[in-house]
């Protein structure tokens, strides 16, 4: 009996076991049954772009990053449907962002993608594209592509004639306050040869016509106490024959008065074509200036002159008082584009301004990168028709402090600005600041820009300041849907302004607020 009733319980056990396998076994199959059934329905696994974002790009540095989906049927098929990327850089069919971008700043895109049953999805990417800024790179390739071997060498400090060309053969000083080198007439040339020199340039105020300095480094220590000087200082009242470059040169001046790197002063039409002045591949700095009320890098005035400004790498010490670090003030046009402006946190009574268009009959900003801190990134003053376009506004903040703002327009002496401006396809990384204000402008079209958070998370997208005396304050702020990653209100109104809103964010305020459904 013991012997049956072992074999009894044997069967149980590997009858039991017998069982679990089936089980186990129609649980698989079904399993995979239920999803080869959903994949060919196409229900639970829909098509979807996996990567969240791009990593940032190094101008003129091979680049690749692949673009990664899920879900769908088939072989994925890759293309932009909206906006660009850097220049030199492609979107393949099969997902690779790859190339050698040719120019800096901050460019937002729509990535498509469509798989083989014609399902198709889409997400916003941003590349930011970094350099080259500063004095790098090849100083000879916009001076015929070498030293000039009919140079004349210059081992001290002295006047240099019109028409002639030098090049250093060793560092040159005077007294840092001093004048070493003053320029005599144009189409002067001026090769510093890698070396530096210790003291200022100035010309005579004659003609600066086809006026060239380039490849070195300048240090002065000069108070300028109010006038317009710097430790390269360009003045000229002639009509401009030929354009002057700037170029890779590192500037600083010590002075704690109104010191300025650069200042070129030349009130005449721009030549027939191209720019009156170029100035570009800068590096500078500023010392602390706590009690003048401006401090300057790069001042650019004059009417009827066209200036160039590109591809500088400037910082705004936080103790420069109303730090400029390039203003072009009365200048028929402006284009500012591929700088690098780093404004430090400011300890002064007024805040700086990295970009400023004042008096400006026309002006385009592009592809710069700005970090803000609790400064102004962009300023446009007493000017009109002015674009400001696909540049990196980086750590915006002091949204408690008056007139700080990303982006601040109007406020003239007198009147309104009429200022025929655009601002779009910006980035701003905001922290506890606001990406906008303007007061007494007029004819504002605010668009398609994005706004990411940062740290706090607690800024503003827009103050739209009640007008001054006689004065008027409207906007139009349109598609800007990323406003909303801001805490609401984005946007508040104050009395007596006007703004028309669509697609950015909540508005609230006791001005006169226009909505629509669809962005004009």
């Amino acid at each position: 009996m013991r012997l049956r009733s072992q074999s009894y319980l044997a069967y149980i056990v590997l009858a039991a076991a017998a069982l679990a396998a089936v089980l186990i076994t129609i649980r698989v199959f079904g399993s995979i049954g239920h999803a080869l059934k959903a994949k060919l329905a196409g229900g639970t696994l829909p098509l979807a772009i996996a990567t969240a974002s791009l990593p940032n790009a190094t101008v003129y540095q091979d680049y690749s990053a692949t673009l990664q989906a899920s879900g769908g049927t088939g072989t994925y098929s890759w293309s932009v449907a909206s906006g660009r990327l850097p220049g030199g850089l492609t979107l393949s069919s099969s997902g690779v962002v790859g190339g050698t971008p040719n120019s800096a700043g901050s460019f937002s895109f729509v990535a498509k993608v469509d798989d083989r049953d014609g399902q198709s999805v889409t997400s916003w990417f941003t590349v930011l594209a970094q350099g080259p800024y500063g004095n790098v790179g090849d100083p000879y390739a916009d001076e015929g592509g070498r030293p000039d071997g009919q140079a004349i060498l210059v081992s001290r400090c002295h006047k240099l004639d019109s028409h002639k060309s030098y090049r250093l053969a060793q560092d040159v000083a005077s007294r840092p306050d001093a004048v070493c080198f003053q320029l005599n007439g144009e189409h002067l040339r001026l090769d510093l040869n890698g070396h530096t020199i210790t003291g200022r340039i100035i010309n005579a105020g004659g003609d600066a016509s086809g006026t060239v300095i380039f490849n070195g480094t300048v240090t002065c220590n000069f108070n300028d106490h109010g006038g317009d000087v710097g430790c390269i200082k360009i003045t000229s009242s002639a009509p401009v024959s030929a354009g002057a470059r700037i170029h890779h040169l590192t500037l600083h001046n010590g002075g704690n008065a109104g010191s300025r790197a650069l200042h070129i002063d030349w009130p005449a039409p721009a030549p027939a074509s191209g720019f009156s002045v170029r100035v570009f591949n800068l590096s500078g700095d500023t010392v602390a200036q706590p009690d003048v009320s401006r401090s300057y890098l790069l001042s650019i005035q004059g009417g009827g002159l066209t200036a160039e400004i590109a591809h500088n790498d400037l910082t705004c010490s936080g103790g420069a008082n109303a730090c400029q670090a390039i203003m072009c003030f009365g200048c028929h046009d402006a284009k500012m584009h591929d700088n690098r402006i780093t404004m430090l946190p400011n300890t002064t009574s007024d805040t700086g301004r990295a970009l400023l268009f004042d008096s400006a009959d026309n002006g385009e900003a592009w592809n710069n990168l700005i970090y803000v801190n609790n400064n102004r990134g962009l300023r446009i003053r007493d000017s009109s028709n002015v674009t400001a376009h696909h540049n990196a506004f980086k750590n915006i903040t002091g949204r408690a402090q008056d007139y700080v703002a990303a982006v601040h327009l109007g406020d003239p002496d007198r009147g309104t600005n009429d200022l025929h401006s655009v601002i779009e396809n910006n980035t701003f990384e905001v922290d506890d600041g606001r990406v906008l204000m303007i007061r007494n402008g007029t004819n504002v079209v605010v668009r398609s820009n994005t706004v990411t958070c940062i740290k706090t998370c607690s800024g503003q997208l827009a103050s739209v300041r009640s007008p001054l005396a006689n004065g008027t304050t409207s906007i139009s702020i349109l598609s800007n849907p990323t406003a909303s990653n801001l805490p609401a209100p984005q946007t508040v109104v104050e009395a007596g302004a006007v703004v028309t809103v669509c697609k950015s964010g909540a508005v609230i305020g006791p001005g006169a607020i226009t909505r629509t459904v669809d962005c004009p």
